[in-house]
């Protein structure tokens, strides 16, 4: 299914789970529960920059989805800073506090290698990277949901796939999204910033072998609400991963204040997106 934004496809996909979701018994960090499941779904989404959507049960918080933005952006396994701010990352860590679920390391072996493919050869479909390595991850705490992400360019637009094995629709989804077109977005200024390959954003694509949400949570799926519209978030063309690197603009593993966290993505949104925030 094709959306413009996200807000669009987080309502799309909740209609969805409504009406033609199947109930099944699901695992998840508390237990076996129950869970309305949709098998191999796909959502477009046309507007990338559209990273936040509305809905009063949800609480989505763009700021929350920065914070992990930056963690990822960091490599760190570690969650002891980011699950001070979603305690699901404790929940999921290992005794030693590690995950694997941190996809910027896996995103930065693979990051180089895919930049000089879309150069050499933009019609290529070979740049992937893989986010999920089942002969290491399994049989761990922590597996990662995300199988690999693919990016292409066709017409001079570059667009992005993010392929699931599982996803939670209440939680994983939005962020997930929100910071796949961030990565995204960062991938474009990478071509043009170090390669003089000028490309316009293009779609992103949000695969799901399941898709599905928890009984804890089924009041986000069948109570209605008003959808809002929210700014958008377009990263400055400086934000490529060298920039990063250099400048630091990621979560450190020093221990930090929650408030201390916050402190610094209010300044990350004001230096890295167009107009701070659109």
């Amino acid at each position: 299914m094709r959306f413009q934004n996200l807000q669009e496809a987080y309502e799309g996909m909740r209609y969805e789970l409504r009406m033609n979701g199947s109930e099944v018994v699901a695992k998840s960090s508390k237990g076996d529960s129950k869970a309305i499941e949709l098998l191999n779904q796909s959502v477009t989404i046309d507007d990338v920059c559209q990273i936040n959507i509305y809905n009063p049960k949800r609480k989505f918080n763009v700021r929350y989805a920065l914070l992990e933005f930056m963690w990822y952006l960091s490599m760190d396994t570690g969650v002891g800073n980011i699950g001070k701010a979603a305690s699901i990352w404790k929940d999921i860590a290992d005794s030693d506090g590690l995950v694997h679920s941190n996809y910027g390391g896996c995103l930065y072996r693979g990051w180089d290698r895919v930049v000089a493919e879309l150069v050499r050869f933009p019609e290529s479909r070979r740049a992937v990277i893989a986010l999920n390595q089942p002969d290491t991850d399994y049989g761990m705490k922590d597996v990662p949901c995300t199988m690999f992400v693919q990016f292409f360019i066709r017409d001079d637009k570059l667009h992005m796939i993010w392929n699931m094995r599982s996803s939670d629709f209440a939680f994983g989804f939005c962020n997930d999204v929100a910071v796949g077109m961030l990565f995204m977005q960062m991938m474009k200024n990478e071509l043009e910033v170090w390669n003089n390959h000028f490309v316009d954003l293009g779609s992103f694509t949000y695969n799901a072998t399941s898709f599905h949400c928890y009984d804890h949570h089924w009041s986000l799926i069948f109570d209605d609400y008003t959808n809002e519209v929210y700014d958008k978030y377009e990263l400055r063309q400086h934000m490529t991963w060298h920039h990063v690197m250099q400048n630091l603009l990621y979560l450190p593993k020093r221990d930090m204040s929650l408030d201390g966290m916050w402190t610094m993505v209010d300044k990350f949104e004001q230096e890295n997106f167009v107009g701070g925030r659109l």
